[in-house]
């Protein structure tokens, strides 16, 4: 996601963003101190498109000093804090996003955020009837009102599923026009629709398959007993 990035720098700025943003005004720029001043300049500003964290926004650029927050907001802003002779300027522009981190490498920020946006997140307690009856008319309802073209949808029992796999024929029960995809409460499963699965190059149009279950390096493609792809898909 950072191409292009020395890893110390990396650190350094996402070790940074881990302390927390300085509260600030209605306008959506936030400034502990006015700039221009020399002991207002800051020790590090960076350029980009940063995830805040606050209120779900996007801003262009923030200041650090003394690590801390001094400025967040555009980037014409930023440019009040710099002392060239002083301060370090990183410039992450296209190059991804920046958010706050504690240096976990692991996070699921689509899980952990961006699921709730823009898909479902589903009650692991959620039966297999449920799921089908109640969750995804609703993850497709939230969808279309939103106008996304792919319903996603997170957190189905793994181990309850397993008795009675819901099948892509069930799905397209519930909606065939766009394509779905409901990962597991691990992430690393996921059930789909029909027309997924052809946008996915695993089945044709007609029905036909294109890819059999042996032939995705790394995953596994599930299948009925006449061995057509049944809307499972694994790692």
């Amino acid at each position: 996601m950072f191409k292009g990035l020395t890893r110390r720098n990396f650190i350094k700025t996402t070790s940074l963003a881990s302390v927390g943003l300085v509260v600030a005004g209605d306008g959506g720029e936030k400034s502990a101190a006015t700039g221009g001043g020399s002991d207002n300049f800051a020790d590090l500003v960076v350029y980009g498109k940063i995830f805040t964290s606050e209120d779900n926004k996007i801003v262009e650029s923030f200041a650090v000093k003394d690590g801390k927050f001094v400025y967040v907001g555009d980037k014409a802003g930023a440019e009040a804090f710099i002392d060239k002779n002083k301060t370090e300027v990183i410039d992450y522009t296209d190059k991804g996003l920046v958010m706050p981190t504690c240096g976990n490498g692991h996070a699921h920020y689509s899980v952990g955020l961006g699921m709730d946006l823009v898909g479902t997140v589903i009650d692991r307690e959620a039966s297999v009837e449920k799921f089908l009856s109640e969750v995804v008319p609703a993850a497709v309802a939230k969808a279309k009102a939103a106008g996304a073209t792919v319903v996603f949808g997170f957190g189905w029992n793994t181990l309850e599923f397993l008795k009675n796999m819901p099948t892509r024929q069930q799905l397209d029960a519930i909606c065939s026009d766009i394509p779905m995809y409901f990962a597991d409460e691990e992430g690393h499963k996921g059930l789909t629709n029909t027309i997924a699965l052809v946008n996915a190059g695993i089945l044709s149009a007609d029905g036909s398959v294109l890819k059999k279950a042996d032939e995705i390096r790394g995953g596994l493609i599930g299948t009925d007993e006449n061995g057509i792809p049944n809307g499972f898909l694994s790692e």
